[in-house]
């Protein structure tokens, strides 16, 4: 990507679970942009390499080399995990790149999520020592 700097961004990337060929890409462009996004939706990706979606212009990763989380959601989309002034924040993406409200889940850092059958989020994240939470989703 143009201006990511130099090699402390990382994207990280997951696929959709309704379209397999979609794929969601997040990085971390910092003061520059905050938490992007941009989707892949099976031909062409969704936005322009150089105006990616923005997840929140204040937020970042959590740490250098440690990039926003995806996971795959049930329904299709994914939600992203990343850090805004030491809190732990998640939402939703739809494949045509909508995004669902913020959720302000917890004080910490470096969050890492993933979601089981059910479709619920199993989240750790960094706040004196390793921590673990588990969000239901809705069905």
């Amino acid at each position: 990507y143009p201006g990511m700097g130099g090699d402390e961004m990382y994207p990280d990337i997951c696929t959709d679970n309704l379209n397999p060929l979609a794929a969601y890409i997040a990085t971390d462009y910092g003061g520059e942009g905050g938490v992007c996004i941009n989707i892949w939706d099976g031909t062409k990706m969704l936005f322009s390499i150089n105006d990616n979606k923005t997840v929140d212009a204040g937020g970042e990763s959590g740490a250098p080399r440690w990039a926003p989380q995806l996971c795959p959601a049930k329904k299709g989309g994914a939600f992203i995990c990343w850090t805004r002034e030491g809190r732990i924040k998640i939402r939703s993406i739809a494949l045509d790149g909508v995004m669902g409200d913020e959720v302000d889940v917890c004080v910490g850092s470096k969050g890492s999520i993933c979601a089981d059958s059910n479709g619920d989020i199993h989240l750790v994240y960094k706040n004196s020592g390793v921590r673990y939470r588990k969000l239901t989703v809705e069905r």
